[in-house]
């Protein structure tokens, strides 16, 4: 019955994941039309942040393990290459282009300098993350603590890049507004599902999908807007995918072990002492 219960559980974090990358992947394609209608990038983050805190503030008023590895397991090495496959791949991806495979134009190093460095980053925030779940594990409200500590610094950010261009913070009462608004409540439940996720398998598993939404956003753009696909990104999407379920195989278990553990040696009673 535990073992049951553990893959239910299992089955709806990882499905939440994957649903997260995609959902990101729709957000940064929502960002990216608002910014082409002349919206600054800088007041994007500020609005979308500002409606997701709004969004936040009513379920925050009513509802107020990190990873072990031995060299020596199977679970342990299997993470760990997994990992590092999934890294290069999405290395691969992002920096690598190879022979075209489908025709069309686009210019991906800036871009991919900027992804390779948010990951780097996002992996400290995610050990951030684990931590402070650890200490206070209630979801709604670390998300909505960490959309406002954003709002700030991203307003701060705003009024000395937009200082001169007041336009710039008007927003039109069209698709951008409901955009922004779109923005920022699927920010808060990635944000908050990633939270959840990070408190019951902990920042290493959290880590494994981000080269997914890579490999998304790869294919998502190919399909639908006509995007080239290069060699790199068909040797990076095999790497990925290899990576990705080397990790799951490795957690899943790790998991089945301990909870196999706990069955078979219950915690030991101690024997009442005979009175003389």
């Amino acid at each position: 019955m535990a073992e049951g219960r553990l893959c239910n559980i299992d089955g709806l974090i990882l499905t939440a994941m994957v649903l997260t990358e995609f959902s990101n992947v729709g957000v940064n394609t929502l960002v990216k039309s608002v910014t082409s209608k002349g919206l600054s990038p800088f007041v994007v983050l500020v609005y979308s942040y500002a409606f997701g805190s709004l969004l936040l503030l009513p379920l925050a008023f009513f509802s107020f393990s990190m990873e072990k590895i031995s060299i020596r397991k199977e679970t342990s090495v299997a993470k760990v290459l997994g990992t590092l496959l999934s890294i290069i791949g999405a290395l691969v991806v992002t920096l690598y282009h190879g022979p075209v495979l489908m025709s069309s134009h686009s210019d991906w190093v800036i871009g991919g300098g900027l992804l390779a460095l948010q990951y780097i980053l996002l992996s400290f925030s995610y050990l951030v993350m684990a931590h402070t779940m650890s200490r206070y594990p209630s979801t709604v409200v670390v998300t909505l603590v960490h959309n406002v500590c954003i709002l700030i610094v991203c307003a701060f950010v705003s009024l000395l890049v937009e200082k001169d261009d007041s336009k710039a913070w008007i927003i039109r009462f069209d698709v951008t507004l409901v955009s922004l608004v779109a923005v920022g409540a699927l920010n808060s439940a990635y944000y908050i599902i990633h939270t959840w996720a990070v408190s019951h398998k902990g920042p290493v598993y959290l880590s494994m999908f981000k080269p997914l939404s890579i490999l998304i956003a790869a294919a998502s753009t190919t399909l639908f807007l006509g995007e080239t696909i290069y060699l790199g990104i068909l040797i990076g999407g095999i790497l990925i995918a290899i990576g990705f379920y080397m990790v799951l195989w490795g957690k899943a278990k790790e998991a089945k072990v301990n909870i196999l553990g706990s069955i078979e040696s219950p915690p030991s009673q101690k024997a009442p002492l005979l009175g003389n």
